[in-house]
């Protein structure tokens, strides 16, 4: 069976910067299955590349900046980032860069999540907080539809 590592990453510190930890620790609620574990990883790369080492499949979930709607959820592959010197993600751009040359093996995604508003501030957006409960459940059904591919 293979092992499947959904990762949250961002900055709680920065509003919607943090939605994919929260998504991730909302989730963590939610799947009993043995083979996904759910970590958030934060702003640390190093720990974020140590716990990507014993997965063969890493779900990435990320605020992202892109120019949609806010709270829209996008699957996106890795690739995309693969010669971009900087992307629609918020941050850790450079995780997106190391995975492949770290773990070559591993299958990666991203689930990025649109902000509406990355400043300083513990809470998030009015925007994300309303839909919060709809991202969530649109996360779990890529990680489901990524995890039975």
């Amino acid at each position: 069976m293979m092992r499947v590592l959904v990762l949250g990453i961002g900055n709680r510190l920065m509003r919607d910067d943090g939605i994919g930890l929260y998504v991730v620790e909302a989730l963590q609620e939610q799947f009993t299955d043995e083979h996904i574990r759910f970590i958030v990883g934060e702003t640390d790369i190093d720990y974020c590349l140590n716990v990507i080492e014993a997965a063969d499949k890493v779900i990435i979930v990320d605020a992202i900046k892109s120019g949609h709607i806010a709270g829209e959820v996008s699957l996106l592959s890795l690739e995309i980032f693969k010669d971009q010197d900087l992307g629609i993600s918020a941050h850790n751009l450079h995780l997106f860069h190391m995975i492949p040359i770290f773990y070559p093996d591993v299958i990666a995604s991203v689930i990025g999540i649109e902000v509406h508003k990355v400043d300083f501030g513990l809470e998030l957006s009015e925007e994300l907080e309303k839909s919060f409960d709809f991202i969530v459940y649109t996360v779990s059904k890529h990680i489901y539809a990524i995890t039975i591919l």
